[in-house]
């Protein structure tokens, strides 16, 4: 009898234990599977690019900037030469009743024949267009190229500034340098078709001072969630001019430095 007892005790223990895990999850309706993916910033590029195509590189083509960092100019166009223009009236400039230059035809392939007017009609003043830029090779523009590898995302700007164009102790102080910011071929390489609607460019004029630096202005900017990767800017040089040079300009070749700053400022 004791022994029937126990067996039909261990039977219903055993029954028991087996229906314990059916009760426990009779309400498990929904369950959770985590899923997890890390994006790694991209390596930081150093290698200028080519300004058709950013997306490949040209690491044998140096410019005017040393490249380093996650965010970085990885090419500016070393020089900008604007030609020859000649100061005494040979057939080529001429002078009003003011003393001021008039422009006619510019010698040692110059691109402008034109004349540009102030306030005052009477007033001519000399423009000269860029005809060697010295960028990359096979492109006459003049280029700027950024490199955004942060992985934020975050937006930049480009400002400009330019220094006192001088030939020993004379300046251009007061002729003024126009870059036409809003013209730019503007290709960047993180999108299929090269297009970036948050990148913009605007035209600048920048009044030559006689010592030191002009004032700073903006002119290529990318908005928030713009401007990844490479970004390369070309300006034509029918849209870049020296103009309001000064009447009494003495003979010599004038130089000075454009400055290209680069900001962690995201465009507006």
């Amino acid at each position: 009898m004791n022994k029937k007892v126990s067996s039909i005790l261990l039977a219903s223990a055993l029954m028991l234990g087996s229906f314990v895990p059916v009760v426990a999850n009779a309400d498990g309706l929904s369950g959770k599977t985590q899923s997890e993916i890390t994006f790694a910033k991209p390596d930081a590029n150093i290698d200028p690019v080519d300004p058709e195509n950013p997306g490949t590189t040209d690491p044998g083509n140096p410019g005017g900037t040393e490249p380093g960092g996650d965010l970085t100019f990885i090419y500016v166009s070393p020089s900008m030469k604007f030609g020859t223009a000649a100061t005494e009236s040979d057939g080529t400039l001429t002078k009003d009743s003011d003393g001021k230059l008039t422009i006619g035809t510019i010698k040692d392939g110059g691109l402008v024949n034109a004349i540009e007017t102030t306030a005052n009609a009477k007033t001519y003043y000399p423009v000269v267009t860029t005809r060697d830029l010295g960028a990359t090779k096979d492109n006459p523009n003049l280029v700027t190229e950024v490199s955004d590898t942060r992985g934020t995302n975050a937006g930049w700007t480009i400002s400009v500034s330019a220094d006192a164009m001088v030939s020993g102790s004379n300046s251009l102080e007061g002729a003024t340098l126009s870059l036409g910011g809003s013209t730019a071929t503007i290709k960047n390489s993180a999108k299929t078709d090269g297009t970036d609607a948050g990148i913009t460019g605007k035209d600048q004029q920048i009044t030559l001072p006689g010592t030191g630096a002009s004032s700073s202005a903006t002119i290529y900017s990318a908005k928030p969630e713009s401007g990844v990767l490479n970004t390369a800017f070309q300006l034509a040089p029918e849209n870049i001019k020296l103009s309001n040079i000064p009447a009494n300009v003495k003979a010599g070749t004038y130089s000075g430095n454009v400055n290209w700053t680069l900001s962690d400022t995201p465009g507006a």
